[in-house]
């Protein structure tokens, strides 16, 4: 009825070699260009999340956004409620006084924004 597999398929495509993320959140403040070391621009926000009820701690993540489309900093203004899928990369430096530090830089992949913040108009 069943039949043996003598040899198990892999797929030959690469390993991806990071972490994704996905987060649901508010954005802190207006997302801010910015130019790299090596002169790369690229937007950084931070988002805002709380995993349960609203009494819970806060986690902010600060995300950096490139090759973003024309619209990116219209539509990432602050208080807008947002969804962001990504990378995780982790990165080890060390402090002028020698201290070891250890962090994560999150890179944004994709951007929906969910609830835009009404603006206030002037009547």
């Amino acid at each position: 009825m069943f039949q043996s597999i003598s040899k198990r398929a892999f797929s030959n495509t690469a390993i991806n070699r990071y972490v994704k993320f996905q987060v649901i959140g508010r954005l802190g403040a207006d997302a801010v260009k910015r130019v790299s070391a090596n002169g790369t621009e690229f937007y950084s926000y931070n988002i805002a999340s709380v995993l349960g009820k609203k009494d819970t701690k806060t986690t902010w993540l600060t995300v950096a956004a490139f090759n973003t489309p024309d619209f990116f900093p219209d539509a990432m203004k602050k208080g807008n409620l947002v969804y962001v899928e990504g990378k995780i990369n982790s990165f080890e430096a060390t402090k002028e006084d020698g201290e070891k530090v250890y962090g994560h830089n999150y890179t944004q992949d994709t951007f929906k924004v969910l609830n835009s913040k009404p603006t206030e108009t002037s009547e």
